[in-house]
């Protein structure tokens, strides 16, 4: 009992650090942030299928898909007619369908796959400038 309560507090001090970086950052930081929150909740999903988890795993990948479609997706610039947002929707869309067919096959390698192309694409985001 003593591990689940450290465990809730844990997540909740976790949430108000999270809450107060979002509230003082500027564009460029909150999709860092989107990039960083969902390689977590891919790699939990890779470790919750591990240890054959499988409702916590479902929650991870559901959370993962979420961060894409409300936090990647929206944030590409679609007024602009640009060749590169209209790859990175299709590599998100892609990755949604991936996490997808991970979760019905319970897939760590397809989980792997998609953690690889948000990594190399937070990578490029990262090597921005502000």
């Amino acid at each position: 009992m003593f591990e689940l309560d450290a465990l809730k507090k844990y997540n909740n001090i976790n949430k108000d650090c999270l809450e107060e970086k979002i509230l003082f950052s500027n564009p460029y930081e909150l999709i860092k942030i989107i990039f960083e929150n969902l390689h977590i909740s891919l790699k939990k999903s890779i470790f919750w299928i591990e240890n054959k988890n499988i409702p916590m795993k479902g929650r991870e990948i559901s959370k993962s898909i979420s961060i894409i479609e409300s936090g990647l997706i929206p944030a590409l610039n679609s007024k602009i007619n640009s060749s590169i947002v209209d790859d990175l929707k299709f590599i998100y869309m892609y990755s949604i369908k991936t996490l997808l067919e991970a979760n019905i096959e319970n897939n760590v390698e397809k989980l792997k796959h998609v953690n690889c192309i948000i990594k190399n694409i937070s990578s490029a985001w990262k090597k921005i400038k502000k």
